[in-house]
């Protein structure tokens, strides 16, 4: 049963496949809308994007972290659970902090406090990055009284100030409660945690370089996403809810792609090694043991 297990799982997420397919399928009629190649190019793009998303991710789980996990290990993870994530919110990054735990020894304050580092990294650089690329494009736009450029500056200011806002908070909250006193201590310790990383000049280097590059892979999904819907509406307006979908269902598209042959690499080997386990628990008759 144990070695079937991998299997029936892959056997359910195959049909979880069918479901969200009919589910969506007002989603999936935009991709007839326009050319096959751009659809295939946005797809295409989808699946390096993911790379990318599970690189920024694997630097901060190295820089965090008190296990060493490699990339291609990480990779399968991230996309399986982005791939879970599509049909119970946060399930995913359950599954994550099991496996990192089960199979690398990684803790689950170190996955937790890498969980909450690495969206927030990437929000502050690319709010920055944002802030530099309009005021270089066209630092006239507007956003209500102000120059778009400037307040992304501010987004990008205020969410960088979020640790050291916590710093100052968590001081002040109450440790009376045993459950209480339990979370204060992994707070302080994600927060140690995070402050220290900010002190690593090489780290916030690979991680600014990473994020440099999913901010530009998406600027460049998002044009061929305009070009493809508006040539495929026979050069018409477009809008942003049929960008929004076009995005959306193209992503989807991606994860399917990427994650059932790694779905599949992951229950051969989850069952591979449930058989040399147990061939390693036998004892050997030619020897006598």
């Amino acid at each position: 049963r144990r070695a079937a297990a991998p299997w029936l799982g892959l056997a359910l997420a195959i049909g979880a496949i069918v479901v969200l397919i009919r589910a969506r399928g007002e989603d999936l009629a935009v991709l007839t809308r326009i050319d096959p190649w751009a659809v295939a190019l946005l797809v295409g793009a989808q699946l390096l994007y993911l790379v990318v998303q599970s690189g920024r991710f694997h630097v901060v789980l190295l820089r965090l972290g008190d296990r060493t996990v490699g990339f291609g290990p990480w990779l399968r993870l991230f996309v399986l659970g982005r791939f879970l994530n599509l049909f119970v919110p946060q399930s995913g990054n359950v599954y994550r902090a099991v496996e990192l735990k089960r199979r690398f020894g990684l803790s689950y304050v170190s996955f937790v406090a890498a969980f909450l580092n690495a969206p927030w990294i990437a929000m502050v650089l690319t709010f920055a990055l944002g802030a530099v690329t309009i005021r270089i494009v066209d630092a006239g736009a507007p956003v209500g009284p102000v120059p778009l450029w400037a307040a992304l500056v501010v987004a990008a200011g205020a969410t960088a100030s979020a640790p050291l806002i916590a710093a100052v908070i968590l001081p002040w909250m109450p440790r009376r409660w045993r459950a209480v006193a339990w979370a204060h201590d992994r707070l302080r310790d994600m927060l140690r945690l995070t402050l220290d990383s900010l002190r690593d000049g090489a780290y916030l280097l690979r991680v600014t370089a990473w994020t440099t590059a999913a901010f530009v892979q998406a600027v460049a999904m998002l044009w061929v996403a305009f070009a493809g819907l508006a040539t495929g509406m026979g050069g018409g307006a477009v809008d942003g809810v049929g960008i929004s979908a076009l995005i959306r269902v193209t992503g989807v598209v991606a994860l399917v792609t990427a994650s059932l042959p790694l779905g599949g690499a992951e229950a051969l080997r989850m069952a591979r090694a449930d058989a040399a386990q147990r061939a390693a628990s036998t004892p050997h008759e030619a020897t006598g043991s």
